[in-house]
């Protein structure tokens, strides 16, 4: 997993601009980002019998501040989550999906913390790992 420093031009959803803290040419520009926050990990089942390891796949779901198509507050589900950019100085964590739109995470859901304590960093690790 690549560290890089996420400078968001404020505390709303709005374009950010990612740089890699050791080489200034690897920029990473990502518009309309989703705040996702009460948010918790779902398994995606398959379709087939069996599926590989490394294909195993899982959504992101919570209440969105930003979203193009619901309103604040609104409970979503993303689409398959397929990349993680984490900053190296505050430790704000932006998620890609599948479906191109990108979740900056907010606060966790309570229950869901209970149930897999430190679930952030356990998610972030699988994310790395390709899980």
């Amino acid at each position: 997993m690549k560290s890089i420093k996420i400078t968001p031009k404020d505390n709303k959803p709005s374009k950010i601009v990612a740089k890699s803290r050791n080489e200034s040419s690897d920029n990473i520009e990502i518009a309309n980002i989703i705040i996702l926050d009460d948010w918790a990990a779902l398994y995606c089942p398959t379709n087939t019998k069996y599926t590989p390891p490394e294909h195993f796949r899982f959504r992101l779901t919570g209440k969105a501040t930003g979203h193009p198509e619901f309103k604040n507050g609104s409970t979503v589900t993303s689409s398959p989550v397929i990349s993680v950019i984490r900053d190296i100085d505050d430790d704000q964590v932006v998620i890609g999906v599948q479906s191109g739109r990108f979740y900056r995470l907010g606060s966790i859901n309570a229950d869901y913390e209970r149930a897999f304590p430190d679930a952030r960093n356990r998610l972030i690790d699988a994310i790395a790992q390709g899980v």
